[in-house]
Parts: C-alpha cells; sequence; structure tokens
C-alpha cells in the first residue's frame, strides 16, 4: 500500500486506529472520527490495485462502519456522562450518521422539556414545541402550553378575554369550556340578543343546541322569533318539531287501557301509550309541555316527544316559567331546563323566577341572585326579594334596596356590584312609579330607576298631571305637562278633570289638563263645582264657568247646589242655584232650563193675576196649561203653573218632582212625564224607573215611555230583553211593557235564559219555558249554574241522570248520563260525560264543546268505569 498516496482510505483508517489507542482522551476519539471518515469517504474512489491492496489489509467498508460505529459510541458514552442539551447537539452535529444519532435527540428533548417544565409558563412550552415540533414530549407539552395559556390570559374571567382567547386561539382543546363561560355570559339577563350573538359567533358550538333551547324559551316558544338562518339544519327541525305541538292544549283520552291524547278540537296529536300518566290528564286540558310519568319505581319527566329531560325520586315537578322546572325532593329544589340541561349543580330551599330572567335561590335562610345558566350576580345575603312591576326590590336587615333588571345586567358583569340599602318603606304605583320612605325623607323613582323627585324631607303625592311634592316652604310639581322651573313653589293646587290651578302670591292661575297652555291668571279665588264646572272671583266678577268656556254671572250671595243622581252610571250633574228667593237650574253648558210644571193650590185671597205674577207666567200660559179658558178659580183647586226648579235628578235627562208628600217625573223641557202621585221612585237602570205606591210596585220605562201601574208585591225586574218579571198573590208570572200578562202568576221563581226562554220553577219541578208560545221546552228535578253570562250553562238533573243545557245553542247534553266533568280552557267549557249501559256491558263516553261539537266518543268495556272517575 502507498501510503503517499493523497486520500488513501487505508492510511485514514490506520490512523483512525492510532488515535483509538488512547481512547479515554476525547480529543483523540475525535481525530479517530475525522479520519474514519475520511476513510469511509475515498474508499469508493479507489482503484482496482488499491481495492486489492486494501483488502489482503482487511480494510473494507464493512470493516470501516464498524469501526465508525466503535468510534461512536465510545465518543456517545462521553456525551452521556455530560448529558446536556449543547453536549447532545455537538454529538447530533459532529456524529451525524451515528446509530447514536436519534437517541441523542431524544435525550436533548428531554432535557430541554425538562427546562420547560421546570419554567412551567406556557411561553416555555411554546418555545420548546416550536423547535421540537417533533419530540416524544411533545403531547405533555401541548397540554401544558394550552392550559397554561388558557389559565393566564382568562385569568381575570371577564368575557372579554374569553371571547379574545378563542379568536387567537381557535383550535384550543378548552373551546367547549370557553363557550360554555362565554354562553353562561351572554344567557345573563335571559335575553333574545345574547342567544342571537352566542349562535352567531359560535354556530358550531357543543352549547348551541343549548343556546338555541334556552332562546326558544325566553322568547315564551314563539317559533317564529327564532331566526333561522343562525341554527343548524337538524337543531332548527328539531326544535320545530316539539313546536308543533308544545302549546296545543291535550285532554288525555282512554283506550285499549292506553292514554292517548287529542286536541280541543278531536285531533289525536300524542297516540296511546303504556305511560303511566297521572288521572289528571283525562279530567282536564293540560297546557304543561312536559309530562310526569312512573317507570319502575321511578319518576321520568318527558317532553311532548317524550325525550328524556329528567328522572329520579321526587315529589313535585313545577313550571316556573322560561323553560325551568322546579323538582322538589327531600325538603330541597333542583333547577332543570327542559332541554335536559341541570341549571345548578347542587340543591337548594327553595327558587323563583324573578322577571323572567334571573334565578333567586334559598340557601341557609338567605337569598342569593343568579342568571339562567347560574352565574353568581348577588350572594345570599338577602332576607326577602320582591318585584314590584318592573323594580326589584332587595331587604337586608330590615332595610330595602332597589333595582331593575337592567341594573342587575349591568352588576352581573362589574366586579364591584352592590346594593344601596338606604330605605325602610315603599309604595308603588301602577303607572309605573316607586315610592321610597327612609326615617325621615321620601324619594321618587320612575320605572327606568331616574329620581324623579330627589331624596329629601317632604310629602310626595301623586295627581292626574304628576307628581307633587310639599314641605315647610311648599308645593313643588313635577309634570310632563306642567313646565315649571324646579325651583318653584306654590302656596296651594287644585285641580278638575279639565282644568288644573295654582296659587303663587295670593293669585290663583288656571290651566288646562289637555294643552297644559293657560287659561286664567291672577284670580282671587276659585271653586271646582264639579269636574267640568268652576267658580272664580276675581275683582268684582263673581262667575261660573262651563266646559263651552261659557260664563254665568253670579250675585255674591247665591248659593250653588250639585244635583247628581244616585244611580252610578249616570254621567250628567246639574246647577240648582238659589238667587234670594228665586231657584233656576243649570245645564251642563250653562243654559237655563224651563221652569218644570207644578202645581198651586188656590187660597184665599189669590186671584189670577197674582198666580200669574207670583211664577213670573203669563195668564194665557196658564189658562193653556190647564186645559181652560176662565180666569175663575176656587178655593183649593190645584193650577198647573211652571214655577218649580226641582230638588233631586233621576237619570241624565229627567227630575223628582215633589208635590204633597208625592212624587213623579219631569223632563229637561220643563214637561211633566208622571204626575205628582206615587209614594216614592227608584232609578233600576239606565231604561226603568221603580215605582212605588201604596206598597205596591211598577216600573216607568224612560226609552219607551211606557207605564206599568204599581199592582204587583215586589220589585218588578226587566226580563228577556222586552219584558218584566212580577209578583203577584206570592207567585212569580212574566208581563209586557204596559203591564199584559205574558206568563201566568203560578211560579216559585223565573230566571231569565235568553231572550225568548226562561228557567221557571213550580212546586218542584223546574222547566225551560217558551215565553213567545209558552210552550215547555224541557223538565227536569234540578240544576246548577255552570256560567251565568254569555253563552249561559246549567247542568240539568233528573230521574235519567244529568245533561247540559246551553242558552245559545239549547240541549248539549240529554240528562241521561251517569256524570259530567265539566272542565274549562280559555272560558271555553267542554264536557266529559260517561254513560254506563249495563246491559250491554258497555261504558260511553263522550267529550263535548258547549257549542255541542262532539270531541271524543268512545264506546268501551263496563269495566273502565272507575278508571274514568274524576270525582274521585
Amino acid at each position: 500500500m502507498d501510503i503517499k498516496t493523497p486520500n488513501n482510505p487505508g492510511v485514514y483508517y490506520l490512523y483512525s486506529l492510532l488515535h483509538l489507542t488512547n481512547s479515554l482522551e476525547r480529543i483523540s476519539i475525535d481525530s479517530a472520527h475525522i479520519s474514519i471518515l475520511n476513510s469511509k469517504e475515498n474508499i469508493l474512489n479507489v482503484d482496482e490495485k488499491q481495492h486489492l491492496e486494501l483488502m489482503e489489509l482487511d480494510i473494507t467498508k464493512t470493516s470501516i462502519d464498524s469501526l465508525e460505529n466503535v468510534i461512536d459510541k465510545i465518543e456517545f458514552k462521553f456525551v452521556l456522562k455530560e448529558n446536556t442539551v449543547e453536549e447532545y447537539e455537538r454529538y447530533m452535529m459532529k456524529y451525524s450518521s451515528s446509530i447514536y444519532f436519534k437517541e441523542a435527540v431524544k435525550n436533548r428533548n428531554a432535557l430541554e422539556f425538562l427546562t420547560a417544565k421546570s419554567q412551567n409558563t406556557w411561553q416555555s412550552y411554546k418555545l420548546f414545541l416550536d423547535k421540537y415540533p417533533y419530540a416524544t414530549d411533545v403531547s405533555d407539552a401541548k397540554l401544558n402550553y394550552e392550559r397554561l395559556l388558557f389559565e393566564e390570559k382568562t385569568r381575570d374571567g371577564e368575557l372579554d378575554s374569553y371571547e379574545i382567547f378563542l379568536l387567537e386561539n381557535p383550535l384550543t382543546p378548552y373551546r367547549d369550556s370557553i363557550e360554555k363561560k362565554i354562553l353562561i355570559y351572554y344567557s345573563i339577563g335571559n335575553n333574545s340578543s345574547g342567544y342571537v350573538k352566542f349562535l352567531t359567533n359560535y354556530s358550531n358550538s357543543k352549547y348551541a343546541g343549548l343556546a338555541l333551547n334556552l332562546w326558544y324559551h325566553s322568547v315564551d316558544k314563539k317559533l317564529d322569533l327564532i331566526d333561522k338562518t343562525l341554527i343548524d339544519n337538524n337543531l332548527y327541525d328539531s326544535l320545530a318539531s316539539i313546536s308543533s305541538i308544545d302549546k296545543i292544549p291535550l285532554l288525555g283520552f282512554f283506550e285499549d287501557s292506553k292514554i292517548g291524547f287529542v286536541d280541543s278540537l278531536g285531533n289525536t296529536i300524542l297516540k296511546i301509550s303504556d305511560r303511566k300518566y297521572s288521572l289528571d290528564v283525562i279530567c282536564s286540558f293540560i297546557n304543561s309541555d312536559f309530562f310526569v310519568v312512573e317507570e319502575g319505581g321511578i319518576k321520568i319527566i318527558y317532553n311532548r316527544k317524550f325525550d328524556k329531560i329528567y328522572s329520579g325520586n321526587f315529589s313535585l315537578a313545577e313550571d316556573i316559567g322560561k323553560g325551568i322546572i322546579k323538582i322538589f325532593s327531600d325538603g330541597m329544589v333542583k333547577l332543570i331546563h327542559k332541554s335536559g340541561y341541570e341549571l345548578f349543580d347542587k340543591n337548594y330551599e327553595d327558587a323563583y323566577l324573578v322577571n323572567g330572567k334571573y334565578i333567586l335561590l334559598l340557601e341557609d335562610g338567605k337569598y342569593g341572585l343568579f342568571s339562567i345558566l347560574g352565574k353568581r350576580i348577588y350572594n345570599f345575603i338577602f332576607d326577602d326579594v320582591f318585584q314590584e312591576g318592573s323594580f326589584i326590590l332587595f331587604q337586608k336587615d330590615g332595610l330595602i334596596a332597589v333595582s331593575d333588571s337592567e341594573k342587575i345586567f349591568d352588576d352581573a358583569f362589574s366586579i364591584n356590584n352592590h346594593l344601596n340599602f338606604f330605605y325602610i318603606d315603599y309604595e308603588y304605583f301602577d303607572s309605573g312609579f316607586l315610592l321610597l320612605f327612609t326615617e325621615n325623607e321620601e324619594e321618587l323613582l320612575d320605572d327606568k330607576l331616574n329620581i324623579i323627585v330627589p331624596r329629601t324631607s317632604q310629602f310626595i303625592d301623586f295627581h292626574p298631571f304628576g307628581w307633587t311634592s310639599k314641605n315647610e316652604y311648599g308645593i313643588k310639581i313635577f309634570s310632563k305637562l306642567f313646565k315649571f322651573s324646579f325651583s318653584t313653589f306654590f302656596e296651594d293646587l287644585k285641580y278638575s278633570a279639565l282644568h288644573f290651578a295654582e296659587k303663587r302670591n295670593s293669585e290663583w292661575s288656571m290651566y288646562s289638563m289637555s294643552s297644559g297652555d293657560m287659561v286664567m291668571s291672577s284670580i282671587d279665588s276659585l271653586f271646582f263645582i264639579t269636574d267640568s264646572v268652576f267658580w272664580y272671583r276675581k275683582g268684582i266678577v263673581n262667575n261660573l264657568v262651563f266646559p263651552n268656556s261659557k260664563e254665568v254671572e253670579l250675585k255674591n250671595d247665591d248659593k250653588i247646589f250639585v244635583m247628581s243622581s244616585s244611580y252610578k252610571d249616570n254621567r250628567v250633574s246639574y246647577l240648582r242655584v238659589q238667587s234670594g228667593d228665586d231657584y233656576y237650574i243649570l245645564d251642563n253648558l250653562g243654559r237655563i232650563l224651563p221652569k218644570v210644571e207644578y202645581y198651586h193650590v188656590v187660597k184665599s185671597g189669590d186671584t189670577f193675576s197674582e198666580i200669574s205674577e207670583k211664577y213670573n207666567i203669563s195668564q194665557s200660559e196658564i189658562l193653556a196649561l190647564n186645559n181652560r179658558k176662565s180666569k175663575k178659580i176656587i178655593i183649593g183647586e190645584k193650577l198647573k203653573i211652571k214655577g218649580y226648579a226641582p230638588k233631586n235628578i233621576l237619570s241624565n235627562t229627567l227630575f223628582y218632582i215633589d208635590f204633597q208628600g208625592k212624587k213623579g217625573i219631569a223632563d229637561t223641557t220643563g214637561s211633566t212625564i208622571l204626575e205628582p202621585i206615587y209614594d216614592g221612585l227608584k232609578v233600576n237602570d239606565s231604561k226603568n224607573i221603580i215605582l212605588i205606591k201604596d206598597q205596591m210596585f211598577g216600573n216607568y220605562n224612560s226609552q219607551r215611555r211606557q207605564v206599568i201601574s204599581p199592582l204587583y208585591s215586589s220589585v218588578i225586574l226587566p226580563i228577556c230583553n222586552m219584558y218584566y218579571l212580577a209578583k203577584k198573590n206570592d207567585y212569580y208570572g212574566i208581563i209586557d211593557s204596559v203591564g199584559n200578562e205574558v206568563l201566568t202568576f203560578e211560579f216559585d221563581r223565573i230566571i231569565e235564559w235568553n231572550d225568548t226562554l226562561v228557567i221557571a220553577k213550580k212546586n218542584d219541578s223546574f222547566s225551560i219555558i217558551n215565553i213567545k208560545n209558552n210552550s215547555i221546552i224541557i223538565e227536569f228535578n234540578g240544576f246548577s249554574f255552570i256560567r251565568e253570562n254569555g253563552n249561559k250553562l246549567i247542568e240539568i238533573f233528573s230521574k235519567d241522570g244529568y245533561g247540559i243545557y246551553s242558552s245559545i245553542f239549547g240541549e248539549i247534553l240529554m240528562p241521561k248520563y251517569d256524570d259530567i266533568n265539566k272542565i274549562q280552557m280559555n272560558d271555553t267549557f267542554y264536557f266529559v260525560a260517561r254513560q254506563s249501559l249495563d246491559e250491554a256491558m258497555l261504558l260511553v263516553n263522550l267529550v263535548i264543546k258547549e257549542n255541542g261539537k262532539i270531541i271524543k266518543n268512545q264506546a268501551m268495556d263496563l269495566s273502565y268505569f272507575d278508571s274514568l272517575n274524576c270525582s274521585n
């Protein structure tokens, strides 16, 4: 072998062996490694002669590789002993073809992972993952990186942090839990906007279905308010499927020992099944959208599609609204959403839904407030919580704090949320205001929690025009209609339906209650006579003012009397004015009404001319009123005159007249309608006036001006529109509007049924009679009212059984049924009637509407009789 040959692989091989003789020195190992690499590089470039020479020395590619492995191993032992990242990376760089290269990489990566682990920050793991993406510990590093990144970026628990984190880290393994936390925030207030936002931003979320269900129930199951475009088709279709039946009132029916359900039209909505429902479902329509059934000793709550909502041992399941079911068990309650989601992870003493938006929980005798999905807003510190209109009031240690849904919403997002407990009592007004009291102060809030009257020592009161605040300095007004300066104090206030008056500097000013415009000013004094008429004095002016702005001048000593009917529906008042010895009547427009026809009893010394002068009526008019031509008068004679101003009114257009203790009726023209021959008059209704004479009763119909003479022993009452119920000789009958007998006086009792029919009792029997032709429609032993107005309904009973009659639709059920269950839904009655046919061993079970429409008609085995008994 020619050692002088350049790049002789044999020479490099021998040099490598030579360096290995000092294998304890790493520099020798490095030299050996360099030589063997040169040998390995040149072994393939030798000619045939050199090849033969190398073969004689047993220097081949195999022997070179073998020696290289020995060198790699020796060096790797040095590296293992040092066991540093630098040593491994140096080895990996110089010994890249070593059989120990992968182990060096693995060990290097393990050391780097330990470094990242010791620092235990998301940054350290991120650096490790970026540098060594294929390391064995990548999975652990990835988990730690994601966990630490999530914990640091969302440490404050704020909504923004969660939203930004998902935006920047869409593939985080914590996505589900973060989306749940975001939904908890978005659901605060239980508003549609929150659920829309969630489904818009996180449509593929694991919790999209829960968000959809919360949204659906927050809008009271109104599917048309749900935006279909925001929702996965399968989710929407599932919701639409349940929505199509969950608002339909259902009535259970029994068939083949099973129970199914029909709607109010008789359509089968839920087919019969073996599920064990409570008997309530066949005894009344159910509006609940869930069922509680017992299976295998366990109670299960199903929705109407029979998807299971909850199962367990509990005593009661109560729907508290917005899709939330309160489950009672062992003196505690659990809250479950109808989607099947458990709202809280523990049970409480009690729970309430507040304003459809928040959950009030009771724990250890104290109340706390939470969002629908369980975010705590206020801790368990309250003794009581109650709602008035939009106001939500919290009580603690005898003091009250005031809030509303919007403020609670804001507090849910605030770290330092708090309530101010100032007040000891309150008064709520239906107009949406809250009057608050401290020990010595009062304050007024509107329904937006705006302060209308600031808290101070004062007396606050409500009026049709607004609010007033009264203190030692006077009265302040807070009104949208009247724009007075906040600093203005008034001495006094008065108002009516049409006008408002305020007093300043000893003078009154008057304003319109409709426009707020000033009507009068600088008034010395005023008084509201009625809602529409007032009196005022201004200087020498002493006038009445009417709603048409007409003014009537009064004398200083005139006296005014308000004439109002005792009949509650009468809305017209008249004024009777005494001016000296004279009286006159003013109507509501300020017009003086004609004097009423009256009588003058001629006394000794009276002359025709004196009578004419006394009553300010012409002699010719007296002659005309009395239908006579001669002026000759006789002592004791009654002359009709017009000179009387009545003291009382009967109705809008009729007055009492009184003569020698007897009563009559006159109208606004002064004409006598009924001569004063009656002992008493009393308004019965807007059309009828009761006439009383010699302890007998009659009637005057003011609309038709028809009189029924007082011949009857009790008050005559209108019946069947055109007729009257009267009593004579201890029996009742019916007469027409002029006293003609329509139904003979032989009945113990008569009740109006409709315009042509009455229910009449005679002895121990009842009958429905047509008073147009005196024909008897049906006879029965007794009855009871189911409804007494509109479409009147009675349940009748006879020797054959029970039946139903309607005042509009007639016979609904013949009186032949063993029992009738009466079910009311939305002001409409349905009847479930059972009739046992013993000979045929059949039971007829009939469901019928109050208009006679049959809903369900069944014939079944008589053995089911007790199973269908709703009276148990």
